[in-house]
């Protein structure tokens, strides 16, 4: 069973506004429990899913945006604006495929969440403490070995002998690491 929150919590968890999620929810696109409760792993899936992408729609209505924006007039500024001219054609594709790739970008970052919260993924910085935490056991039972097997080992004068006591404590130093 998927993780349940609230749907503030939900945004905060997809990095969106508040008012993104009503919108999903709205449209459908959210699966929430009887208390109204976004169930968050079939939500992402159900996101996933009915992401739009329609970019004809898109690039249609980007053409339109930006063609009423004047330049202001030489008297309000003395910059000079000429090297900014966008061609007519150019207006707002640019724009249209930013927004495809920041929705695409979303998207990526939802399934990545999934998969985190249902344990297919892991966090680098659980990791890295993961790691962190191995590493000083493995450095703390290797100064222990060589403190322990030093005086032991001193006395020793046949040298298949203090290889066999060495073995058999790196042995025992490996079966406690794992």
């Amino acid at each position: 069973m998927s993780n349940v929150v609230s749907k503030a919590e939900f945004a905060r968890q997809q990095g969106v506004n508040k008012s993104t999620v009503t919108r999903w929810d709205k449209a459908g696109r959210l699966v929430l429990n009887e208390r109204g409760k976004v169930l968050v792993s079939e939500s992402i899936k159900l996101l996933a899913e009915t992401d739009g992408h329609r970019t004809d729609l898109k690039e249609k209505h980007a053409d339109s945006r930006g063609k009423n924006i004047g330049k202001p007039s030489s008297e309000q500024t003395d910059h000079d604006y000429s090297d900014m001219e966008a061609k007519e054609e150019d207006i707002g594709k640019d724009r249209a495929h930013w927004k495809a790739m920041t929705l695409d970008s979303e998207n990526q970052m939802m399934l990545l969440n999934q998969a985190i919260s249902e344990g297919d993924r892991v966090k680098l910085e659980d990791v890295i403490g993961d790691i962190s935490g191995l590493a000083k056991s493995i450095k703390q039972g290797i100064q222990n070995l060589v403190d322990n097997l030093t005086p032991q080992i001193a006395n020793i004068s046949d040298e298949a002998e203090k290889k066999q006591r060495i073995e058999s404590e790196v042995q025992k130093l490996i079966q406690q690491l794992s």
